[in-house]
């Protein structure tokens, strides 16, 4: 498997990206899954100097990229973020009409604008070389869950035929989100995510271990969802089991060594990214403890 790191390098000066490079390339780190998201560091502030410069960091320190498209905050009022407040954000996303990503979206305008936008990003990953973008599946409210999760597999079919060489991985959500709230988003469950991605060449899984741990075993969530044969990416932290906590590996009640043997038993060949630089805190200066540590016990497991 590659070992890896989740990156929020675009929320921190240019100056700093050159270490969180550096220290990636002198640990070992096969892979950077750069975090794409508004207004920090997405498709529409995305330059070409900064993709040259990505590309360079990346040669120089022996790394590949991916990429992680996270549902944007684009244009969002002062002081309010979807995680912390999801009705106050679908209420914002009704005034911005088209202008919300959410490839399951009722509004078909939005639904256009989200592809629209993915297809950017791929643009983007082509340039950099970066083989994958991992992604949400879309936002519902409590009354359009079933017809939400229509229209993400309407949009992933429309993207399964643009993405060719980029391919796209759908990541499993939490049932509660990092303040308790429930995220709204889509797939939560093993039957809805492989209902997503089934017979697109292009379209796979990214499984998040700690998401799973919401819902119950991680471990047999991973065994029902293996079976769909295309997991690319899986994200590595852990909490207790109630809500999207991010932890650092040892801080929750995941077993690591069990999954970690399961996943050698299977001989798992893709990406594995150690998540633990959240987008919902302040960002930490790029080489913490917590990561260095995980990387280091994953290794030893590996």
């Amino acid at each position: 498997m590659k070992i890896g790191f989740v990156s929020r390098i675009g929320e921190f000066p240019e100056k700093e990206w050159k270490d969180e490079f550096e220290i990636a390339g002198e640990k070992g780190v096969s892979h950077l899954e750069l975090i794409v998201n508004y207004p920090f560091f997405g498709p529409q502030t995305y330059t070409s100097s900064q993709i040259n410069k990505l590309k360079k960091l990346a040669t120089e320190n022996n790394l590949e990229l991916i990429l992680h498209l996270l549902p944007n905050q684009y244009q969002l009022p002062k002081g309010i973020r979807y995680s912390d407040s999801p009705k106050k954000f679908q209420e914002h996303e009704k005034d911005l009409k088209n202008k919300v990503f959410n490839i399951a979206s009722l509004d078909e305008r939005v639904r256009k604008f989200s592809i629209e936008e993915i297809k950017r990003t791929i643009h983007i990953a082509k340039k950099l070389q970066a083989p994958l973008i991992v992604i949400h599946g879309g936002s519902f409210t409590e009354n359009n869950s079933e017809e939400s999760l229509k229209r993400a597999r309407k949009s992933l079919e429309e993207l399964n035929s643009y993405s060719n060489k980029v391919k796209l991985a759908v990541e499993n959500l939490p049932t509660l989100g990092h303040f308790g709230n429930p995220p709204n988003e889509l797939p939560v469950y093993t039957k809805d995510l492989i209902y997503l991605v089934k017979d697109l060449e292009n379209i796979g899984i990214c499984f998040d271990l700690g998401h799973a741990n919401t819902l119950g075993d991680p471990i047999e969530f991973y065994e029902e969802i293996k079976r769909a044969g295309k997991i690319w990416d899986m994200h590595l932290h852990d909490n207790g089991g109630k809500r999207d906590d991010h932890l650092a590996i040892g801080k929750g009640n995941i077993n690591f060594r069990k999954f970690m043997k399961k996943l050698k038993e299977d001989n798992y060949k893709g990406y594995f990214s150690i998540e633990l630089d959240t987008w919902n805190e302040t960002p930490e200066p790029m080489e913490t403890k917590e990561r260095l540590m995980a990387l280091k016990y994953l290794k030893r497991l590996n």
